[in-house]
């Protein structure tokens, strides 16, 4: 189920770069 990891993390990223609005690279640990 790696698609799934995959769209989980596409949305973090996401909101990350909304809630931050920056387009540096998201905070993220995976």
């Amino acid at each position: 189920m790696e698609s799934l990891m995959q769209q989980v993390t596409k949305m973090i990223e996401r909101m990350s770069n909304d809630l931050f609005g920056s387009h540096e690279q998201p905070i993220i640990t995976v």
